[in-house]
């Protein structure tokens, strides 16, 4: 609701209600984006922007998302690749397409999605691999990572 009145606010003919609505949207929905400046893989990038843009990934929740999906205590820097693979599959997009998007091979977007299991405490279990991705969106939708809209696999 408060979206759609602000969007309203950003289309209004008064020029000063429009660039303080731009102002309140720019903080409400980009304060996240930073952490994408250093990003040198520019199909994770536009990924990453993409799903943060449509809020399918939640800004406010992306800092506390990339220290989740951190590959090991002892990496100081996020794997921004597994954060991008993360919010391509919950959303509902195939491996074959991660793989093109991201330009990986599907080996290694299969090993991506089986580290996210693991963190998010899912065991593995190939027979259940749908239930595995509900229980997955669920805990991401839980913790607040995720938007109520997304695709299924």
């Amino acid at each position: 609701m408060a979206a759609k009145n602000l969007q309203e606010l950003l289309n209004t003919s008064d020029p000063l209600v429009q660039r303080r609505a731009k102002d309140v949207f720019e903080t409400l929905y980009s304060e996240s984006h930073a952490v994408l400046d250093h990003v040198i893989d520019p199909a994770v990038n536009n990924v990453l922007n993409e799903l943060l843009r449509t809020r399918r990934l939640i800004s406010q929740k992306f800092d506390s998302l990339i220290h989740k999906l951190m590959i090991a205590d002892q990496y100081d820097k996020p794997n921004l690749t597994l954060v991008a693979v993360f919010g391509l599959y919950i959303d509902g997009a195939p491996r074959k397409q991660i793989a093109e998007k991201l330009h990986l091979a599907p080996s290694s977007v299969r090993n991506y999605i089986n580290y996210i299991f693991k963190v998010f405490g899912l065991p593995y279990d190939p027979a259940k691999r749908y239930e595995r991705y509900l229980q997955l969106r669920s805990l991401a939708l839980a913790a607040g990572y995720i938007g109520e809209e997304s695709t299924e696999p």
